[in-house]
C-alpha cells in the first residue's frame, strides 16, 4: 500500500491482493520504521471498515492514520473494474478540509512487467 501526503490530502493506492484483503478481511495496515534499537518509532497507516460505519473519515492518533469507510462502500468498490477510487472530503477544525483517496494502483505504462507486479490494467495502456 502507497500512502501519499500533500498539505491537506491523503491518498493511497492498493495494489491487487492489498483491495482483495481489505475487502475480504475488513482491514489493511502498513507501517515505516524510523527506530534503529526498537519497533517503537513506527509510522501506521490503515484503512478499515465495517458496517456502522457511515461515511468516509481519517483521523489520526498518535503515529497513526485509521481511514474508516462503511462495508458496502469497500466491498462495491473492490468487485468493480470500472470503479477507480474513492473519495471523500472532511471538514476539519476551523472550517479546512481533508481530501481523502482510496484508489487502485494501476500499472505504470513506462515501467517493466516486474515493477507492475499486482497492479491493476492500465486503460491508458495500448495493446501490442
Amino acid at each position: 500500500m502507497k500512502l501519499r501526503i500533500k498539505d491537506n490530502s491523503i491518498r493511497f493506492r492498493l495494489l491487487r491482493t492489498e483491495v482483495a484483503k481489505l475487502a475480504d478481511e475488513g482491514e489493511i495496515s502498513a507501517f515505516t520504521s524510523f527506530a534503529f534499537d526498537s519497533s517503537a518509532d513506527r509510522f501506521c497507516y490503515s484503512i478499515k471498515h465495517r458496517p456502522s460505519y457511515e461515511a468516509i473519515s481519517a483521523g489520526l492518533r498518535g503515529a497513526s492514520i485509521r481511514v474508516a469507510v462503511p462495508s458496502e462502500v469497500i466491498r462495491s468498490w473492490a468487485v468493480s473494474d470500472a470503479a477507480v477510487g474513492l473519495y471523500a472530503e472532511q471538514v476539519l477544525f476551523g472550517g479546512a478540509t481533508l481530501h481523502i483517496a482510496i484508489e487502485k494502483d494501476f500499472a505504470c505504462i513506462d515501467r517493466n512487467d516486474a515493477d507492475n507486479a499486482d497492479t491493476f490494467h492500465n486503460p491508458n495502456a495500448t495493446l501490442c
